[in-house]
């Protein structure tokens, strides 16, 4: 296939990354290493072959092939994306903020983009930037392996606030369960509630004391809700029939003080 493909550009370009997405990372650097002797100017080409040196754990050899791709293109953000990526994983969060800033800046809808930028953030324990940038990764696709990624930072993040002021600031990222907990309960019917207000009924005292949603003690829930919420429902009483009830829903991370 590579000596048959050798002059084609896009094919090699395109089996170079179908190996490197699959894990075939030395057959992915065989390929772009031709591709990118036969096509220099192809600036994916030594990007991609960065990324798979990244893979491979590489780091000294995917820094030289991204800064190469990004002196042939400045204006590239994938190029530039992961050239930030490489540097963050060397241990450089100041140069990677540099070049994950312009890729957001270049592609302000690229998810990975903004988490990269509030891991390097993180690392340099500038928390704010660091949290706005996990939430406009969020914002982008909240329903993803990369936003549950920046869902984790942001827990991190708030975790490291409320210790460090002893619990006198509201952890955020419990405020960003309960909004996204009254959107959701907004959109339910009185029959998709009743099994959470039945849930709630069986709980008992431990409804009030669940713990973050990746807390594999966490009931379905504690992942729903994590929030405060009022709401109208009926649900079913015992052998009386059905019953109008109000009924107040509270759960929030432990140690949690209500904003």
């Amino acid at each position: 296939m590579l000596q048959k493909e050798a002059n084609n550009p896009i094919a090699l370009f395109n089996l170079g990354m179908a190996y490197s997405d699959t894990g075939r990372l030395a057959d992915a650097e065989k390929v772009l290493l031709v591709l990118v002797t036969v096509d220099p100017g192809m600036t994916d080409a030594r990007v991609a072959l960065g990324v798979a040196y990244l893979r491979m754990g590489r780091l000294v050899d995917a820094v030289r092939e991204l800064r190469q791709a990004v002196a042939d293109q400045p204006e590239n953000p994938w190029a530039q994306r992961n050239l930030g990526a490489a540097l963050l994983q060397m241990g450089d969060p100041h140069a990677a903020v540099e070049h994950l800033l312009r890729a957001t800046s270049m592609n302000p809808k690229d998810q990975n983009a903004y988490l990269g930028l509030g891991q390097a953030y993180q690392a340099l324990g500038q928390l704010p930037e660091a949290d706005r940038a996990y939430l406009e990764a969020i914002r982008l696709n909240e329903r993803n392996e990369v936003a549950e990624k920046a869902k984790g930072g942001r827990s991190a993040i708030a975790e490291l606030i409320f210790k460090s002021d002893g619990g006198a600031t509201p952890r955020m990222d419990a405020v960003m369960y309960c909004l996204a907990a009254i959107e959701k309960f907004q959109t339910m019917t009185d029959d998709q509630l009743k099994p959470l207000i039945l849930e709630i009924a069986m709980l008992g005292p431990r409804a009030w004391t669940c713990m973050i949603p990746s807390s594999s003690t966490s009931s379905a829930l504690c992942r729903a809700a994590l929030a405060a919420y009022n709401w109208s429902a009926t649900c079913m009483w015992g052998s009386s029939g059905l019953l109008p009830v109000r009924i107040m829903v509270l759960i929030w991370p432990r140690n949690t003080r209500l904003p």
